[in-house]
């Protein structure tokens, strides 16, 4: 991945000014290169920039954080799933997602860096 070393972002990232999300989970930056959708998750989440770099975090921790979410709840039944079949959702009790409640696993990383940046 060619990353612009001033911004630590990589060469093609669509979010511009800011601290991209890609910064510190790499993969958002390779599936933002082929899916839309993910290149407007990045430009659409705001990250407060910080005064010192963070590390990348790990998928796998990052995954932990979302099985371990207290307000995730089951997976939705198949008649509230979407047609595409692009995603799966599960219910949120902090009434997150659209509709609310109905979350993705994208949603659910989205509220845990969310959280993370304002700790």
């Amino acid at each position: 991945m060619h990353r612009n070393v001033e911004r630590m972002k990589c060469a093609t990232c669509p979010v511009e000014g800011r601290v991209c999300l890609g910064e510190s989970v790499p993969r958002m930056c390779e599936l933002s290169r082929t899916r839309t959708d993910y290149r407007r998750l990045l430009v659409r989440i705001e990250i407060p920039a910080r005064a010192e770099p963070s590390t990348p975090l790990d998928l796998d921790a990052a995954l932990a954080r979302v099985r371990a979410c207290a307000q995730r709840g089951p997976t939705l039944a198949s008649s509230l799933q979407p047609s595409c079949g692009c995603g799966e959702l599960n219910a949120c009790g902090a009434g997150r997602g659209r509709p609310a409640g109905q979350v993705t696993l994208r949603d659910c990383l989205e509220c845990i860096y969310q959280n993370e940046a304002e700790e």
